[in-house]
């Protein structure tokens, strides 16, 4: 989508900041930093949506926002050819309001 994606949320992990059946908007950035909610495509678990806390030049550690999410050890150290975007917008689900 020339540097930008769509999703709807589908976990609880990020919790408050993105709830389940959220629509959130990324796209792909020339820098990023800790903190950032980045949209990754994991090798294992798939298209995920995780907050970057220790970043180098050549990987970065993700976690979630609650205890429902997948280890930041499972994850695994991430390279930065699996980040596809930086979280710039999001709508809740009317249901969350």
């Amino acid at each position: 989508m020339f540097g930008w994606a769509l999703i709807r949320v589908m976990g609880e992990s990020m919790c408050p900041i993105l709830d389940p059946g959220d629509f959130a908007l990324f796209r792909r950035c020339r820098h990023y930093r800790e903190g950032d909610i980045l949209l990754v495509e994991h090798p294992q678990f798939g298209v995920i949506v995780k907050r970057a806390v220790d970043i180098n030049s050549e990987r970065l550690w993700l976690e979630g926002m609650t205890s429902k999410s997948v280890s930041r050890e499972a994850l695994g150290q991430i390279s930065w050819a699996q980040v596809k975007g930086r979280l710039v917008w999001h709508v809740r689900d009317d249901k969350h309001m």
